[in-house]
């Protein structure tokens, strides 16, 4: 038989996988600022109405992260829905430009840079942190619950990012996934350095 939750609550280093049909409120998925995270198997047996991931974030370390879906950096909060500041002044995104680092071989600057956009990409990889002198802050990120709870096996693509730099500094991406699934990656053929983010 079916069974009903209004919110479920999943701790750091917990695991969540049901063999019946549950359907509930709000899911939250929560990370710890050293890195564990709960695993949460969303399929057919499970139908969320909202998806949250909730990251303690430290100001003294960048925390690298990534979704299963986009997520829109506007609606980025703290976990009690109050607002985290200016982005690039009391919070900070960084992606990893691939492309320059296949063109310039780690000259010329930093590969890491601002993250600016209105969207993040799914399975894309980021580097978050606050403003030096914040506290621990538990932050929100709400996940398309649709597109979580229809999760498959999937190839995700990856830039090339060749250039005129050795072949050593070609296809660099970051990429991951908040959850705990598998990735295959073909090493052989350079088309992208896999990190495990969290």
């Amino acid at each position: 038989a079916a069974r009903t939750m209004d919110e479920l609550t999943l701790e750091a280093g917990s695991k969540l996988q049901v063999n019946s049909a549950l359907s509930t409120g709000n899911v939250k998925i929560l990370a710890g600022k050293d890195g564990s995270t709960s695993s949460l198997k969303l399929d057919n047996s499970i139908t969320p109405q909202s998806v949250e991931l909730i990251k303690t974030l430290d100001p003294t370390q960048w925390h690298f992260m990534s979704f299963p879906t986009a997520v829109t950096v506007s609606e980025i909060t703290k976990a009690d829905g109050s607002s985290l500041g200016t982005l690039g002044t009391d919070w900070f995104i960084k992606y990893y430009d691939g492309e320059k680092r296949a063109n310039d071989a780690n000259t010329n600057g930093s590969n890491w840079k601002n993250f600016t956009g209105p969207t993040l990409e799914a399975n894309k990889g980021y580097i978050f942190t606050l403003k030096i002198g914040s506290p621990d802050t538990d932050v929100k990120f709400p996940l398309n619950s649709a597109a979580v709870a229809t999760q498959t096996a999937k190839n995700i693509a990856v830039q090339a990012n060749t250039g005129s730099a050795a072949v050593s500094n070609h296809g660099w991406n970051l990429v991951g996934n908040p959850f705990l699934r598998n990735f295959n990656a073909n090493s052989a053929e350079r088309t992208f350095d896999l990190y495990m983010p969290n």
